[in-house]
């Protein structure tokens, strides 16, 4: 007889959901220690996607990356220090967060913007390439006064 007055298979199926829930816990932490430990430098995107991103100058102050991305690319999660982007084409880009924040962004040939350091993963969701120099920088921003 099994305890509190179970049937045998309710009690084999009651250790089996707590074998099961203990595993997918274990999975799960798992998952959340090897995100939290990879390195920016694990997670540089010509590293990632040398077939997206290309480096086309190089400094101690800076780097140029040339980027290009087809209808339906996708990219995982990369990190990219501060810097400047400059949109060389048209097209749409779903981005994501590591906290899972998810914006469209509509994207015009020749509009410049500010990029802080960040993490995220990206879709070209247009129909259309999209071009981009991306200009970052490789000090901390106080050390340019």
């Amino acid at each position: 007889m099994a305890p509190c007055g179970l049937s045998e298979d309710s009690h084999v199926n009651s250790k089996r959901e707590i074998i099961g829930i203990g595993l997918l816990v274990c999975m799960a932490s798992g998952w959340v220690l090897l995100r939290a430990q990879t390195t920016e430098n694990d997670s540089d995107p010509v590293k990632l996607m040398p077939y997206m991103f290309r480096v086309r100058l190089e400094n101690a102050y800076m780097r140029v990356l040339e980027y290009h991305s087809e209808p339906g690319d996708k990219e995982p999660m990369h990190f990219h220090p501060p810097g400047v982007v400059c949109y060389l084409s048209e097209g749409t880009i779903r981005v994501a967060d590591r906290q899972g924040h998810i914006e469209e962004r509509h994207l015009k040939a020749g509009d410049v913007s500010w990029r802080n350091r960040t993490w995220h993963a990206a879709e070209n969701v247009g129909k259309t390439q999209v071009r981009a120099l991306a200009i970052e920088l490789k000090m901390p921003l106080e050390d340019l006064k």
